[in-house]
């Protein structure tokens, strides 16, 4: 199955090509991002318990919670579709910090370039409500992840979409 993403998204905007352009100095898309960012990670660094070990962030996007697991000690890599959106999450390590801990590689979610079990822990925020078939990405992701690893992933259904709740 094709992400639904990979080319449009639902307005038709060519996601991986605009969505990520930023200002190097830039460190939030916005107040109400930043807010549930803080809320979702504070919970994920309860949950997680330990530090250090090898993370994966499945379609990174902003790059954030790669940033912020190479913070606590994780050595992070960076997985996107887009050359766009690793752009932008070199820029979140430059203003969040853990340079030392990353490394970024362009990849589809659906065929992840990496032996199974390597990973301690992954996660994948924002990025399941862009694939038609979940199924394919989820197996993927629990693949790499090693035995009694640490595994995240959240969907945002229609999130900031014009054509939620039908016709308006």
């Amino acid at each position: 199955m094709k992400a639904m993403s990979d080319d449009k998204n639902q307005d038709g905007i060519r996601f991986g090509e605009t969505a990520w352009i930023r200002p190097l100095d830039e460190k939030d898309f916005s107040a109400h991002t930043a807010l549930i960012e803080a809320t979702q990670w504070r919970y994920l660094r309860e949950d997680l318990g330990k530090t250090g070990g090898r993370a994966l962030e499945v379609g990174c996007g902003s790059g954030h919670f790669g940033a912020l697991l190479a913070q606590v000690g994780f050595d992070t890599v960076l997985l996107d579709y887009s050359p766009a959106a690793l752009e932008c999450a070199k820029n979140s390590y430059v203003t969040l910090g853990g340079r030392e801990r990353k490394s970024y590689v362009q990849g589809d979610a659906r065929s992840l370039p990496f032996s199974g079990g390597s990973f301690d822990v992954v996660v994948s925020c924002g990025v399941l409500e862009h694939f038609e078939a979940l199924a394919p990405v989820i197996q993927e992701m629990a693949r790499v992840l090693r035995p009694g690893g640490f595994f995240y992933a959240d969907i945002v259904p229609r999130k900031f979409s014009r054509k939620a709740g039908g016709s308006r």
